[in-house]
């Protein structure tokens, strides 16, 4: 990966928010100046997990963990450094800024882990799935009807833990995914996918070259 520009990773830490960082993992309450919440590190019924954005770091007395954005990232996600720079930066549309000296042209080439595309591509699935729950057609309204009278959820439930469906056709996810710019290699390794045109197995999809 080419060298970050010196004091890029400050400039990220100081143009996200911490709150937005850890809400997505965390049920938070305000306390004061801070928000609180169960550890996301360890099984508790009191609160301990404290974030405090206006310092720009957390601490969870239940398990000992601390830091800032990036730390609560590698942990919460299992990430090397470099890979929860690449994460933040993309979660929040900050471009990565390099050394000028970093590749032979001067404008060097953004070289992702392939942990981080994989971490991106799980999400837009994830998303693209409870879209098609919410889809206003046919299958999407007989989906909802069993989820909801047969299966006794709501909506709200299905809103909340991101739940959806998968339609019939066994190329639709693999073609948004490829209109996203994801490589057939990188599809192939995520886990959902297979070459072929042979009828789908469970839940793998196929997608074309």
């Amino acid at each position: 990966m080419p060298r970050l520009a010196d004091g890029f990773v400050n400039e990220l830490k100081g143009r996200i928010d911490l709150y937005d960082v850890i809400s997505p993992y965390v049920q938070l309450k305000k306390s004061g100046a801070s928000w609180v919440g169960l550890s996301p590190f360890s099984q508790e019924k009191s609160p301990s997990f404290y974030v405090h954005p206006d310092k720009g770091f957390f601490k969870c007395f239940s398990s000992g963990e601390g830091g800032d954005a990036i730390s609560f990232v590698q942990k919460i996600e299992n990430l090397e450094f470099p890979e929860a720079l690449e994460l933040l930066a993309q979660r929040f549309q900050i471009p990565l800024r390099y050394a000028e000296d970093s590749g032979s042209s001067g404008k060097p080439t953004v070289s992702r882990s392939l942990r981080a595309d994989l971490y991106e591509l799980h999400k837009y699935t994830t998303d693209w799935f409870h879209q098609r729950l919410l889809d206003e057609n046919e299958d999407a309204a007989s989906v909802r009807k069993y989820w909801i009278e047969e299966r006794g959820f709501s909506m709200e439930t299905a809103n909340e833990f991101g739940i959806g469906y998968a339609p019939t056709d066994p190329y639709a996810l693999g073609k948004f995914l490829s209109a996203k710019n994801f490589p057939t290699s990188t599809l192939l390794k995520s886990g959902l996918f297979r070459e072929g045109r042979e009828k789908a197995l469970a839940l793998e999809f196929f997608v074309e070259d």
